[in-house]
């Protein structure tokens, strides 16, 4: 997919350094290529943000359609990949490529304590993310990207396709890809592809991995199914989702409703 180009309801492309906070969009989203309910493409930022339109494209994602760092021939700068946090899909999206409940592809950016209940179907498809994986590629300056997904889950009456995952439908490093164009990882950055700490609910999604295909050297830590039970009336699954590196450091990120999923703050 290309770098520039997108659809999206709010925007096609946030990019560069761009922010993008409180969003909505109620509006179905149509392209060739890359669709989201926010933003079409993603290299900035976007956060506490809800769509609710249907999303289609052949790389499609509930929020954006593909979060990563913009490609810029010739710059010789430090570039930032996309961030997505604290953001809900309720939305169906198909994907003819990839297919994400919150993005469709997470190219070296991160996706942290976001919540999909939108049905999900496409090639490579996942309840919060369709392909995530880890690029680095060598002619960028800063060598630190990562492709992280962190604290969220999936909720979907389906997710539906030839590589299917509850949470992520393929993890990949750039040695594995099967793109060809990607570099070797550098040796600097250990980190590689990595999902922690993210759930869907297995009593709906009878029978679908958390993950559906991934790399052996990517990291798929706390990673799995949960019953519907435990998600709508166990305070300790919110407890869990606001913890990172055994740590409650998101306190106020997910709420606890008895007889609900964990529901995002806004506020």
């Amino acid at each position: 997919s290309s770098d520039l180009g997108g659809v999206g309801g709010v925007a096609g492309r946030n990019g560069g350094y761009g922010t993008m906070i409180g969003c909505t969009n109620y509006a179905s989203v149509e392209a060739a290529e890359m669709a989201g309910g926010i933003a079409g493409a993603n290299t900035g930022a976007i956060s506490t943000s809800i769509n609710y339109g249907t999303i289609s494209g052949k790389t499609a994602g509930g929020i954006v359609g593909s979060s990563h760092y913009r490609n810029i021939t010739g710059e010789n700068i430090t570039l930032v990949p996309g961030r997505i946090a604290a953001c809900q899909n309720l939305g169906s999206v198909t994907g003819s490529s990839f297919a994400g409940g919150i993005a469709g592809e997470n190219k070296d950016g991160s996706i942290n304590n976001c919540r999909n209940d939108g049905s999900v179907a496409g090639g490579v498809a996942g309840g919060v993310v369709g392909y995530s994986y880890f690029d680095n590629n060598s002619k960028y300056e800063s060598g630190n990207y990562t492709a992280v997904v962190l604290n969220s889950f999936s909720t979907p009456s389906s997710v539906t396709g030839t590589t299917v995952g509850g949470v992520v439908g393929d993890v990949q490093n750039a040695s594995t890809s099967s793109s060809g164009w990607f570099s070797t990882p550098k040796p600097n950055n250990p980190t590689y592809s990595t999902v922690e700490n993210c759930y869907y609910d297995s009593d709906v999604l009878k029978g679908v991995k958390a993950v559906g295909s991934h790399a052996t050297n990517t990291t798929i830590t706390t990673v799995k199914g949960e019953t519907t039970a435990n998600m709508n009336t166990n305070e300790g699954f919110v407890q869990i989702l606001n913890t990172q590196n055994n740590t409650i450091e998101n306190t106020f990120v997910w709420l606890f409703e008895s007889g609900n999923y964990p529901v995002l703050d806004f506020t």
